[in-house]
C-alpha cells in the first residue's frame, strides 16, 4: 500500500518528528563528545582519580 500526498502551491506537509532510539541518542553523544577536547579532558581526569582511589 503507498500514500501519495498532492498539496497545492504554498502548502507545506510537516512531518511527524521520528523519536530516535536510546542507541541513536548515545551514539550521537558519543559523537559530539569525541569532538569537543575539554569535555574529554575532564572525563580522562575523573577516570584516572577513580581508578588511583580503587588502587589505593
Amino acid at each position: 500500500m503507498t500514500v501519495t500526498m498532492v498539496l497545492k502551491e504554498g502548502e507545506r506537509f510537516m512531518r511527524k518528528p521520528r523519536k530516535r532510539s536510546f542507541a541513536e541518542l548515545v551514539s550521537e553523544n558519543k559523537r559530539q563528545l569525541l569532538k569537543d577536547q575539554d569535555a574529554m579532558e575532564k572525563i580522562e581526569e575523573r577516570l584516572e582519580l577513580k581508578r588511583l582511589n580503587k588502587a589505593e
